[in-house]
């Protein structure tokens, strides 16, 4: 009696009819969804369209000095800003570098006009506040380099990952460790928080 003859696929063998049909499947799926889904990282950036206006994100490059900083990494980015890890060549502090969108054509009660003038109200603070360690200082302000639309650049202090973050690489296996780590920094917002407003309203 005839065998099929069978295709070895690392330790198995499976038969030529299977694979005929495996490949009958795929093809047919193919043609069905012949588009891929988008990349992860293409979800997770800023939108690279608005590096192309002038009122948009600067470039900024690892490897980079900008106000006797070197950049580092990118940690993140926002809708106003990206966000790089860097460190101050003077005395090799690190320190979180905020590229700001160009502000030139900003009305001066923007919130990103005013967030340095908070960040320099929050720096003169005396520490005895029991908030005063749990928000992020300003080491160094400086408008980019190479900006024509008023790009700043405000380098603070370097805090750990965002909420989200936490919740996505550290609570899957761990929801005890979870609510404990989310309720610490709770606190320590709220801390943080008191402080800020304190300050602003002295």
């Amino acid at each position: 009696m005839l065998q099929r003859p069978l295709q070895s696929v690392g330790r198995r063998a499976i038969s030529l009819e299977r694979c005929t049909r495996v490949q009958r499947a795929w093809n047919s799926s193919a043609a069905i969804s012949p588009k891929f889904s988008e990349p992860e990282w293409a979800t997770r950036e800023e939108p690279v369209a608005e590096y192309a206006t002038e009122r948009g994100y600067i470039e900024i490059s690892v490897g980079q000095d900008l106000g006797g900083y070197t950049v580092l990494r990118k940690l993140g980015w926002g809708t106003g800003s990206t966000v790089w890890l860097a460190q101050r060549k003077s005395d090799w502090v690190y320190a979180a570098l905020k590229a700001t969108k160009g502000i030139e054509q900003d009305p001066t009660d923007s919130p990103r006009r005013q967030e340095l003038a908070f960040l320099q109200r929050t720096r003169t603070q005396p520490p005895s506040h029991p908030g005063h360690a749990r928000i992020s200082h300003l080491y160094d302000a400086f408008a980019h380099p190479h900006s024509r639309a008023g790009h700043q650049c405000l380098a603070t202090e370097p805090l750990s990952q965002h909420l989200a973050l936490l919740a996505e690489h550290r609570c899957r296996d761990r929801p005890a460790s979870c609510a404990t780590s989310c309720a610490r920094c709770s606190r320590r917002s709220i801390f943080g928080t008191e402080s800020a407003t304190s300050c602003t309203r002295t």
